[in-house]
């Protein structure tokens, strides 16, 4: 059995996250989606209310579980006996990175690869632009489930005053 490990900050979960997730579940016999606290980060939800958004929406999806992830990605891989780690991609920008954190990856642990799954061009938008266009009141019903474009509507909820108090 080949297992992955897809761990992210899921700050919300986007339609771009559910297509990796979604396409990974097709390749391997088993998807963790590790869902990262990762120290001295702010975040909107907090890991109670996202591994509760990611397993809501991933219900749906075979062979796919979702887990708090607490340590760096490779402990976090070795701890699930996972043979692999998922990492999206969206630019090249993104790939240089991703590159070096991959050879990062096979120091720390030469057993363990790192695969890129691109998720499709009209997906290509992060979380922080979500919280963004959400704050702004713009609409996100494209960029993220349903039930997640609630609750970040609900988390960011800010009446007139506060967003001219914000600028």
């Amino acid at each position: 059995m080949i297992a992955a490990v897809f761990p992210g900050r899921f700050d919300p979960l986007t339609y771009g996250h559910m297509d990796i997730i979604r396409r990974a579940s097709g390749l391997f016999d088993q998807v963790i989606v590790g869902v990262r606290l990762v120290p001295n980060e702010k975040f909107l939800f907090s890991l109670s209310e996202r591994l509760k958004m990611v397993e809501h929406a991933t219900k749906d999806i075979p062979n796919t579980i979702v887990v708090p992830c607490r340590e760096h990605p490779v402990e976090f891989a070795q701890k699930c006996h996972a043979q692999v780690i998922i990492r999206g991609l969206r630019s090249f920008s993104e790939f240089e990175k991703e590159l070096e954190r991959a050879k990062l990856y096979k120091e720390l642990a030469s057993e363990i690869e790192t695969i890129f799954i691109t998720c499709r061009p009209e997906l290509f938008y992060t979380s922080e632009m979500v919280k963004e266009i959400a704050y702004f009141g713009g609409k996100i019903d494209q960029l993220v489930p349903p039930s997640i474009k609630t609750q970040v509507y609900k988390k960011l909820c800010l009446t007139q005053e506060q967003k001219e108090a914000a600028k």
